[in-house]
């Protein structure tokens, strides 16, 4: 069914329903960036096919049932993006532009790693650890995650030219040699990008 649809960019998203956090965080960013680019995606997500065009966003072809549910498994969570990864290869080979959008959480370096060369990235997520040590998963998520964000950032500095994340927590993180800027009406809205200069 995908081949006999004309799109400008085949983008995956692990979760695309407008119940669920990322889910609206994708949904929020393609409808902009259809707004900005004029331009025809197509959506794989693990239950559903979508089109989005000229803003609007339509349900081409139900997969499963995984749309409705509140949260998600395991193999949703985990798997399902490396599944997605496949999907953008497959069609980076046949010379479609492609797009990951969503469960992109700046630790995960081996995502980053495996995409498609000049993946477009939907908005990264993370976080930054304030408090106290106080057991392994605080220490875990004190210095072993931000390691990791820095491994993701050298892979991202390598393969993009800007970077979109959903929060200005990551910032700290962010190479001067990018410039740090909230995106205004010309670009993505509500989100934080960083611009390699």
């Amino acid at each position: 069914m995908e081949s006999n649809l004309k799109f400008d960019l085949y983008c995956w998203a692990s979760d695309f329903s407008s119940k669920r956090g990322e889910g609206i965080l994708a949904r929020d960013y393609i409808l902009n960036l259809s707004m900005l680019k004029n331009k025809r995606f197509l959506i794989r997500s693990p239950d559903s096919l979508y089109r989005v065009y000229n803003n609007k966003i339509k349900k081409i072809k139900r997969l499963s049932v995984t749309e409705t549910k509140l949260n998600l498994t395991f193999f949703e969570n985990y798997i399902s993006p490396l599944i997605g990864i496949l999907y953008l290869w497959k069609n980076f080979i046949k010379g479609r532009g492609v797009c990951y959008l969503n469960f992109l959480p700046l630790w995960n370096f081996l995502l980053f790693a495996l995409l498609p060369p000049k993946t477009h990235l939907g908005p990264i997520t993370g976080f930054i650890f304030k408090n106290k040590i106080t057991n392994l998963n605080s220490f875990l998520r004190k210095y072993v995650v931000n390691a990791l964000f820095k491994l993701s950032l050298k892979i991202l500095y390598l393969r993009q030219n800007k970077i979109y994340f959903s929060t200005d927590l990551l910032k700290p993180f962010v190479k001067k040699t990018y410039r740090n800027k909230t995106s205004n009406q010309n670009r993505i809205k509500n989100l934080i990008f960083a611009e390699r200069i």
